[in-house]
């Protein structure tokens, strides 16, 4: 199903700033992300310009160019 939203929405907010403005009571409960993907590569197809997706390595973010990914580290 898709819904196309007119107005600004919170979750945990009664004055969005955003289409979607959520605050959580603290920061790390805002956004998650349960299921991981992995582009096959820069010029992966699948998915939209805007996606955010992960793995154990790298955060991916879907853009014009195609797939861009930043490492995860420890530290």
């Amino acid at each position: 199903m898709n819904r196309r939203i007119a107005d600004n929405h919170g979750i945990g907010t009664t004055e969005p700033t955003a289409t979607l403005d959520v605050d959580g009571s603290n920061s790390y409960y805002q956004l998650r992300l349960r299921a991981s993907y992995t582009p096959t590569g820069s010029s992966d197809a699948d998915r939209n310009v805007g996606d955010i997706s992960w793995d154990d390595d790298y955060i991916y973010v879907k853009t014009t160019a195609g797939w861009r990914r930043a490492a995860l580290s420890t530290g």
